[in-house]
């Protein structure tokens, strides 16, 4: 039975809050396994395991008993959390242990780390491996202290948002696993990402000022982020879609008269405002962009330059060129630039 546990792990949760950037990623690491055969079938009802005996009672989970001496090589998820000072492993599938911590200034070891996951009959339900910090709550070991246990990062609601699965994301920022205060850069952008797609789907015929409620709330929660060209334009684009056509084109000819960084996200943005607050007179800004990019002008990251290529194609009104360059630019390995040419696929069509 998996644990509902939510780990925010951009967070400085382990690490402690640092200046220095916190890295957070994904991997497997392979160790020498004892396998452990299925747990028995049905859950013993021991609800009246007496005090002060050591039995306690684990109703209504199962019993793990059934380790074995058969070893193998396994594969095991890890997550990796790093600062200035530490680099910690956490095992998620063996209840969220804190594998290791090692010192990067002295190079030790904070404690000490198995080579081999071998569990023992020594938990509540039985299996129980050694080593790592682990949870002991509400009795010793607990009863999930192998079991696996929910996580997730800032990555996995870009990836969710990405896949239009909004909800997805927002489990991710639920008050128990999401410090509102001093977040890395990395969360506080991914959060501003799910509230600026909850706003386009907001932005719905006689909602505006309920749209314009929810803009006026971005600058106060994610402060500079607010000035972001791409962001700026897609306020304007919820403007738009609620029916006030105004407001979108004050803030889109704002966003157009801007200089965007060339290596950023924001690139395309100012052509592509201009695109829409003068149609006919951006024909040739559009055009002189679009060859800009392709002769490696714009950003010098390929998903970024194929996002940037779409939306200047969007631009030009080539819709079907700018979802094969998204289609191509999701396949990247980052996460934001994989959410950037994922849901830029499902974006609401450019009012015309």
């Amino acid at each position: 039975m998996l644990r509902p546990v939510g780990i925010l792990l951009l967070g400085a949760l382990l690490l402690g809050a640092q200046t220095d950037r916190v890295r957070v990623w994904q991997d497997t690491v392979t160790f020498p396994t004892y396998r452990e055969k299925p747990p028995d079938a049905i859950p013993p009802f021991d609800q009246f395991a007496i005090a002060g005996t050591g039995v306690h009672s684990v109703y209504p989970y199962t019993l793990r008993e059934n380790m074995t001496d058969q070893k193998y090589d396994a594969p095991w998820r890890v997550l990796h959390l790093e600062n200035q000072y530490l680099h910690c492993m956490v095992l998620p599938d063996l209840g969220g242990h804190l594998y290791t911590c090692r010192d990067k200034l002295s190079g030790a070891s904070v404690f000490y780390a198995n080579t081999a996951i071998k569990k023992s009959d020594v938990a509540p339900r039985g299996a129980w491996v050694a080593g790592g910090i682990e949870t002991s709550f509400p009795v010793a070991h607990s009863r999930v202290t192998v079991s696996p246990v929910h996580f997730a990062t800032a990555n996995h609601a870009l990836l969710a948002l990405a896949n239009r699965d909004r909800d997805g994301a927002a489990a991710i920022f639920q008050a128990e696993n999401f410090p509102q205060e001093n977040q890395p850069p990395e969360v506080r952008q991914a959060y501003a990402e799910l509230w600026m797609r909850r706003l386009l789907a907001a932005a719905v015929p006689g909602k505006c000022q309920d749209v314009a409620a929810a803009i006026d709330n971005f600058a106060p929660k994610f402060g500079d982020l607010a000035e972001q060209l791409r962001i700026q334009f897609y306020f304007g684009l919820a403007e738009s879609l609620c029916g006030d056509r105004k407001a979108a084109e004050r803030r889109w000819s704002r966003v157009a008269k801007a200089k965007a960084d060339a290596t950023s996200a924001d690139f395309a943005f100012p052509v592509l405002a201009a695109s829409l607050v003068d149609p006919a007179g951006s024909q040739r800004t559009v055009e002189t962009a679009l060859e800009s990019v392709r002769t490696g002008g714009g950003p010098s990251d390929k998903g970024l330059r194929l996002y940037a290529e779409g939306m200047l194609l969007r631009a030009a009104g080539r819709n079907e060129d700018a979802a094969a360059r998204f289609r191509e630019g999701a396949e990247d390995p980052s996460p934001f630039i994989r959410y950037l040419n994922g849901s830029a696929q499902y974006d609401p069509p450019l009012p015309r």
